[in-house]
């Protein structure tokens, strides 16, 4: 209206032109105004949306104190999104009367015949044609920009919206990690302790980083920073944090946490938030989070304890059946544990936790070992057979039964010849 103003210069009735400006002006400040009925029946709309989504269900025949509590708590969300419509119905209600006093200003202005004559006026000045297509040109501009910051308000709140509810799910992110962190560590502790002092497991707590450096090598970080900078970067701040500050474009924070200078931080950030890069970016913060790191180490014969990577395959064997072993409540199948462990092994380490645990769970092994088989003190044993096709069950049942017995000793012992002559070599 102002470049319209200047265009308009001294051409024309001033009074008509002053006149028709002013009303223009009042006339749009009170439509402005009446717009804000909309907003408000906007809001009025999405927070009976909330309420309804929100509201428990009601049950038919509560019994419970919780059911009935729920109950009334579910009728009032309905009684206030009821009196929300109603007011809702008086939004609309002062909104028409809005418009029925913009129409009765129209009339005791006489707008419709003011805006007339201006227009006869315009039509009437050489500069006519030029001064109604800029006119037009710059009220439509004036009607864009409108709309487009309606749009950016929008967007702006939209995002501080989902922006709150992504802080909240990480926050949860955050807690079930540790959860599960102190649940794991209780179970290392367990296992530890059960396997009187062969094995010593730690857990530590988001120790794992290698997919946050991985990611941030992958966003390019790497362009702006060395190895050590970008390891230095991942040990100081978390990878929620670093794409918080990253959104948030704080450059200083980011500087002196991570220990860079402004300009490399700056760099970092621009490149975070590439439009190349912003859902990478944003999935690092869940993707990235590190996970915790398992320590187990082996006790050998010199007292000293071993990680994996330094153990034989019987040991490594031996450690692992010990953390099958070691607790829980699901079965546990085995294909011949025995294999690449020596005999003590078997007894200690195998034998002997079967016979304690089996009443906490099941277990189910396939063996070739009269020790695993018969000293655990098996509940029920299967005997298989097989010929070049298929497989079948011979026999099955306990070591009580006689026909099991039998099988037992002839599959484990080589028959009960061989093991009379294996006793009396041991003088037992």
């Amino acid at each position: 209206m102002e470049k319209l103003e200047k265009k308009i210069g001294a051409s024309g009735s001033k009074g008509i032109k002053d006149n028709f400006l002013r009303l223009t002006q009042e006339r749009d400040n009170i439509n402005s105004k009446i717009e804000e009925f909309d907003t408000l029946i906007e809001k009025i709309d999405e927070t009976i949306a909330t309420f309804e989504a929100d509201a428990p269900t009601r049950k038919k025949m509560p019994r419970e104190v919780l059911d009935i509590i729920e109950g009334n708590l579910s009728d009032n969300y309905i009684a206030v999104a009821e009196l929300l419509r109603k007011q809702r119905l008086v939004v609309v209600g002062a909104k028409r009367k809005a418009l029925a006093d913009l129409l009765a200003w129209e009339k005791a202005k006489k707008y419709t015949a003011v805006d007339k004559k201006y227009k006869e006026e315009i039509r009437l000045q050489k500069k006519e044609e030029l001064l109604e297509t800029e006119r037009t040109v710059i009220m439509q501009e004036k009607k864009d920009l409108g709309t487009k910051i309606t749009l950016a308000d929008k967007a702006a709140k939209q995002y501080e919206k989902i922006r709150k509810e992504r802080t909240s799910q990480l926050g949860q992110l955050e807690a079930a990690k540790l959860a599960y962190y102190t649940e794991r560590s209780k179970q290392a502790k367990l296992i530890t302790e059960k396997s009187g002092g062969k094995l010593n497991i730690i857990v530590q707590a988001g120790d794992n980083k290698v997919t946050y450096l991985q990611m941030l090598k992958k966003l390019k970080v790497g362009s702006y920073a060395d190895k050590k900078e970008i390891e230095e970067i991942a040990k100081l701040i978390s990878p929620i944090i670093l794409v918080d500050i990253a959104l948030d474009k704080d450059v200083k924070k980011f500087a002196s946490t991570a220990k860079l200078s402004e300009q490399m931080a700056e760099n970092i950030i621009d490149g975070l938030l590439d439009s190349g890069n912003i859902l990478e970016t944003l999935s690092m913060q869940y993707r990235g989070f590190p996970e915790d790191r398992i320590e187990i180490s082996y006790q050998k014969k010199d007292a000293n304890y071993y990680p994996l990577s330094e153990l034989s395959m019987g040991q490594k064997a031996d450690a692992l059946i010990m953390i099958a072993l070691g607790d829980g409540a699901m079965p546990v199948i085995i294909d011949q544990p025995e294999d690449a462990l020596d005999i003590p092994s078997i007894w200690g380490d195998i034998c002997s936790r079967l016979r304690i645990s089996k009443h906490a769970r099941q277990f189910i092994f396939t063996t070739h070992n009269s020790s695993i088989s018969v000293s655990s003190d098996s509940d029920q044993y299967i005997i298989l057979e097989a010929d070049s096709n298929k497989g079948w069950i011979a026999h099955s049942g306990s070591i009580d039964q006689k026909d099991v017995k039998d099988q037992i000793v002839g599959h484990l012992e080589g028959g009960y010849k061989s093991y009379d002559l294996k006793r009396k070599k041991y003088g037992l």
